[in-house]
């Protein structure tokens, strides 16, 4: 009897311990899989993150060219103004100082010559300018007319700094030699090629 009890006890104790081994080795595997499905979602989401970060450096480089681009040609473009600017101020100043009284009355004295010389002996010119160059006109076109003075009139007008309109009877037409219409004509020709240096 003892020793049926004691073959009971071990076996007992024999199939505990497979039992708990068993248990133990489940166990073991259940941790195995769940630590190789933890690895593989931290790959996977390292991988996401790794291309996330890829793509994000990719639009960083790509809007870094785009806003460097943008950056040139707004520079290129200031500079073109700031250069069209000066170039009209200098041409305003160019046209004015090179038409002095003197050379407006040489100008209107040729215009006058050509008018009767094609039988328009009557025809009247207004000369329009600035108010301090008008005693200055009139006397430099006295000296080119003479007689024919009586076909030419000068008329102030305050609002014309340098150069001079021209108004003829009978025509709608006010010609404009002034330093602003004639910087305007000269910016005409002068933009095309500052472009062309200035490429955007």
């Amino acid at each position: 009897m003892a020793e049926e009890l004691q073959a009971f006890l071990n076996r007992i104790q024999q199939q505990g311990i497979q039992s708990g081994e068993e248990e133990a080795r489940n166990i073991v595997e259940q941790a195995r899989q769940e630590a190789e499905l933890i690895l593989r979602r931290a790959r996977a989401e390292s991988q996401e993150i790794l291309r996330q970060a890829e793509k994000e450096a990719e639009k960083l480089v790509v809007n870094g060219k785009e806003s460097l681009r943008l950056a040139a040609r707004d520079t290129l473009l200031s500079l073109r103004h700031e250069l069209q600017d000066r170039m009209q101020a200098l041409f305003r100043q160019f046209a004015g100082d090179a038409l002095s009284p003197k050379e407006i009355a040489a100008i209107i004295a040729e215009i006058i010559h050509k008018y009767h010389a094609a039988g328009n002996e009557n025809l009247q010119i207004e000369a329009l300018l600035d108010p301090e160059r008008c005693e200055a006109l009139e006397s430099a076109l006295l000296a080119h007319l003479g007689e024919k003075m009586k076909t030419a009139r000068i008329s102030p007008v305050p609002g014309i700094s340098g150069g001079f309109q021209l108004r003829i009877e009978g025509e709608d037409i006010i010609y404009d030699f002034t330093d602003e219409a004639l910087a305007e004509a000269l910016k005409i020709f002068l933009n095309p090629k500052l472009t062309a240096l200035l490429k955007v």
